[in-house]
């Protein structure tokens, strides 16, 4: 049991909790947050998405948001396999699903219900697959929302 109390931010709002270990997907239910969103903690080197199952070590001064839990799903559209449906742009061999995911999760949110990421030197768009999913493909960099571009220069994403 925690011998001191701390106070964590949630979007604008601050918690008073133990100090000390806490799995994510408790922490969530403590600071009311959906459990169909995902929680992110909003650190100084950048964002980190949290599993329901990590545990952390909370301490003062931390912040949290909850956002929106987006999963990549595979499809045939963009991929090499045959299927009877129209091909899209295909995506790299290199791309894993688990690269996918980590894609999307970095990914930011574009013009309409599309998203959009970048591994550095290739561009990606996603849009719901209507069955609470994501899939994504890769896109020249030219269909990029200038916007979204000028904010990775800022941020170092992009150089």
């Amino acid at each position: 049991m925690s011998s001191y109390r701390i106070h964590v931010r949630v979007g604008d709002e601050w918690h008073e909790l133990d100090a000390g270990p806490i799995r994510a997907e408790e922490l969530k239910a403590v600071l009311r947050i959906d459990p169909a969103r995902r929680l992110r903690l909003d650190e100084p080197g950048g964002p980190q998405l949290l599993d329901d199952d990590e545990t952390l070590d909370l301490h003062a001064g931390m912040a949290f948001s909850s956002v929106e839990w987006l999963r990549y799903r595979r499809s045939l559209k963009h991929k090499r396999e045959p299927n009877h449906g129209v091909k899209g742009s295909i995506c790299p061999d290199d791309l894993d699903t688990d690269r996918a995911q980590e894609l999307l999760d970095t990914s930011v949110p574009g013009p309409g219900r599309k998203r959009w990421a970048t591994d550095g030197d290739r561009f990606f768009a996603a849009h719901p697959d209507n069955a609470g999913g994501w899939h994504g493909w890769p896109e020249p960099v030219e269909r990029v929302p200038v916007d979204i571009l000028r904010g990775w220069r800022a941020d170092g994403t992009l150089t």
